[in-house]
């Protein structure tokens, strides 16, 4: 039997909805908060989890109504009054009252004129914020701050700690307060319905479900999908990789041509998938020409909320799924996006199973060098449109220019579809590339991405993805 032929589990396995816990006292921590609590103690002060979004807000604001609206959201969601404790048999969630929210707001001394310089001048401000760490014992594990850059130009910097929320969380957030705020600023109730669970009710149900025949049957898919996946993705890099991973994130952005995401696209029809199985198959054949391994694991972010009842929480639901694919140099384009295709099909089926608890389960060798079992991610991110109230007084605009949360990867990359512009980060450990080589990296993932779309039937082996100029270096003169 071949990669992703175990059958998905029964779909009544997935039926019932999540009820309002009843135990008595702290609830457990989900399995992905155990990790991460695991993960702050051994390296306290840590910021390879910390978020930072910045929103520019161009217009009238009014401070308190603003605060009125962040009053709001931390009454309605637990887990951003939530801290951590040890408990008899691992963290649990200590929920705290709702208490007013802190906004910081700071005039910014020097403020360019021109609006590259204050791009830039925000992008610092949301990298020295994620690097400002967080105590999960003592909270909050959310920080507001308000940038004035003049009186109808402000900025919203807005940090939380991975453990409370994941990136899809940090959209609800947004939209949320921008719904607030226009509620409020109308002398409306706040429209936003009440929410029919907490982030804790899923904790207990998440961890109650484990003693089920379903998730034994889960893991024993995930344990044939990945028996005997390499330990490592050895991808070249700059510099070796040192005894203890420090976790130095930085990352680079790039654009895909447009003509290129048309192509993608047309491309995905043809072949009866999506997109986004296109983008993922030229990042498979990229890591393979790289490492040369025939056998490549990949690890890729699901929302996590397939339930209707989380759809709207505010929370780290997040999971990763690993991705294993075997390439050689007989396969075609058109091969590896059919075996591409199955995988993600598979993984899909089976993602409910936290990754901590397959991890667990695999006990593969643990190292201080590197994350086990998955070192490079490949993923999308929802795009977040821009708004403005009605009344025309204020404009809310994500500018996605924080740092994301890195955590244990060597190598990621998250793709926003926004219409016909996809946008790349390319997010990298620092300690082991320089930024040349990732911007080197993503023009060779660019060119072989075109070369494949041009001709699926071409061998991976004869895919080019060096640029023109070093094509033409590599030419005797």
């Amino acid at each position: 039997m071949t990669f992703s032929e175990v059958p998905g589990p029964d779909v009544q396995d997935r039926a019932g909805h999540i009820r309002r816990r009843s135990i008595l006292g702290p609830p457990p921590a989900s399995f992905a908060q155990e990790e991460l609590w695991l993960f702050e103690s051994l390296r306290p002060g840590t910021p390879a989890y910390i978020m930072s979004v910045v929103v520019r807000l161009t217009g009238a604001l009014d401070v308190v109504i603003l605060s009125q609206a962040l009053n709001e959201i931390l009454r309605r969601h637990e887990s951003l009054r939530t801290t951590f404790a040890a408990g008899a048999t691992g963290p649990v969630q200590i929920i705290n009252s709702p208490s007013p929210a802190v906004v910081e707001i700071d005039r910014v001394a020097k403020v360019p004129v021109d609006e590259l310089g204050r791009h830039e001048l925000l992008r610092e401000c949301a990298v020295g914020a994620s690097a400002q760490p967080f105590n999960l014992s003592c909270g909050p594990l959310l920080r507001v701050r308000i940038l004035e850059l003049d009186s109808h130009d402000r900025a919203l910097l807005v940090t939380m700690h991975h453990a409370v929320a994941d990136a899809h969380s940090v959209n609800l957030f947004l939209l949320e307060l921008e719904t607030l705020y226009r509620d409020l600023r109308a002398g409306q109730p706040p429209s936003a319905p009440d929410l029919p669970i907490q982030y804790a009710d899923f904790a207990v149900w998440q961890r109650d479900r484990m003693g089920q025949p379903w998730a034994e049957r889960e893991l024993a898919y995930w344990k044939h999908q990945l028996s005997g996946a390499p330990p490592l993705l050895e991808i070249p890099t700059d510099r070796p990789r040192g005894a203890v991973q420090r976790l130095r994130a930085a990352h680079q952005d790039v654009s895909l041509p447009q003509s290129l995401v048309l192509a993608a696209r047309a491309l995905a029809r043809a072949e009866g998938c999506t997109g986004f199985v296109i983008l993922l198959a030229a990042f498979f054949v990229l890591l393979w020409r790289y490492s040369g391994q025939r056998d490549v694991v990949v690890g890729s972010p699901l929302d996590g909320r397939i339930h209707d009842d989380l759809k709207s929480l505010i929370g780290l639901f997040v999971n990763v799924v690993a991705l294993r694919v075997e390439l050689s140099g007989h396969l075609t384009f058109r091969d590896v996006v059919q075996r591409t295709h199955q995988t993600v099909l598979a993984a899909r089926a089976h993602q409910e199973l936290p990754f901590q608890r397959v991890v667990r389960a695999l006990a593969p060798g643990r190292s201080l060098s590197h994350a086990p079992l998955v070192q490079v991610v490949f993923g999308k991110v929802r795009s977040m449109p821009s708004s403005t109230t009605p009344d025309g007084e204020l404009t809310f605009t994500r500018m996605r220019i924080g740092p994301s949360a890195a955590g244990w990867t060597t190598l990621w990359v998250s793709m926003t579809d926004a219409g016909d512009n996809v946008t790349g980060r390319w997010g990298y450990d620092s300690d082991l590339f320089n930024r040349a080589t990732v911007t080197r990296m993503a023009g060779h993932y660019e060119e072989l991405l075109r070369c494949a779309i041009q001709d699926p039937e071409r061998r991976i082996t004869n895919l080019t993805m060096l640029s023109a100029g070093e094509r033409t270096g590599l030419v005797p003169q």
